[in-house]
């Protein structure tokens, strides 16, 4: 099972967190054989600039930027943030092409990525701040939200060498496709997946019910064997589910089941693994079915110690 990535997109900024992304993408690209893009966002017009500095739109209409002055200033942000990036690039790296995207960052990188064959977004996971480099920070949360590719997060610190790749899965299409973006890339850097399953250790786990279906089904002995009961079965389901996705026989895939809150848990045992990379669908099932993902992956990409990438 090949990846079926041919691009990969990385946002630029300046910041350390863009060159983390931009040293991920390269050592990414060497082992699916994709191309690179490195992306600078910057908004489409003087008026946009202004208002985006903090200015209010009446400041921006009194006062605003000759076109040579913007001009200027749009080509070295953009100077500035490629340098950057490609300051902290090993030696040998592949080649990134430049380009600069106009526009709202967030949607602007999103609709970009559409028009793009088969990429992937690889970006920091902050910027520096609103003048110079104000593509990261919360923008990663609104490229993951709008576009339709998959958008890995990834801080300046975080490990770049991955030898397993944890993907949380409960059943869902989302979580499937998950899995088999995962198999893809493990065919081609020879890591193994683990397929996490999280339940709640105890009905008052359950996001949005807590104690009132813990009343319902009772807390004596009977109820919580019931429930560990209905964890098993529901892991048992996914994994076999997700099994049926990864046709490489030559990747190791491990089965691991774990009890609590899923971000809190996905991201220890992304801890636990070390080198690793943690690969999630945005949305799940149900509140009880599907407890792992929804608004999950939101705080596992604020909590990660490791890449994230999230896949719709």
């Amino acid at each position: 099972m090949a990846s079926t990535i041919k691009t990969i997109l990385v946002p630029v900024d300046g910041s350390k967190h863009a060159a983390a992304a931009a040293r991920y993408a390269d050592s990414l690209a060497r082992r699916i054989d994709a191309r690179v893009e490195l992306l600078h966002a910057f908004p489409e017009s003087p008026r946009a600039l202004m208002e985006r500095l903090g200015n209010t739109t009446e400041q921006a209409l009194a006062g605003p930027l000759s076109s040579d002055a913007f001009k200027g200033i749009r080509k070295e942000s953009a100077s500035r943030a490629f340098s950057s990036a490609r300051s902290l690039l090993l030696e040998g790296a592949v080649s990134m092409e430049e380009v600069i995207v106009d526009g709202e960052p967030a949607e602007a990188l999103a609709e970009y990525a559409k028009n793009v064959d088969s990429p992937i977004i690889i970006m920091g996971r902050r910027g520096l701040g609103r003048v110079r480099e104000f593509l990261v920070g919360s923008v990663s949360e609104g490229v993951i939200l709008r576009a339709t590719c998959p958008v890995t997060v990834i801080s300046d610190d975080d490990v770049v060498a991955t030898s397993a790749y944890i993907v949380p899965v409960d059943g869902s299409k989302s979580a499937l496709v998950a899995v088999r973006h995962a198999a893809g890339l493990a065919s081609a850097t020879g890591a193994s997946i683990h397929l996490l399953h999280v339940f709640p250790n105890t009905p008052r786990e359950i996001p949005g019910v807590g104690g009132s279906m813990a009343e319902l089904a009772g807390v004596g002995p009977f109820a919580d064997e019931s429930f560990a009961e209905l964890g098993r079965e529901s892991a048992e389901r996914a994994f076999k589910q997700a099994r049926r996705e990864i046709d490489d026989e030559s990747i190791e895939v491990l089965d691991v089941r774990r009890g609590g809150d899923p971000a809190t848990t996905i991201n220890a045992y992304s801890r636990e693994i070390g080198e690793a990379e943690i690969v999630m669908g945005r949305r799940g099932l149900s509140r009880l079915e599907a407890f792992v993902m929804g608004s999950v992956s939101r705080r596992v990409v604020h909590g990660a110690f490791c890449p994230v990438t999230v896949l719709h």
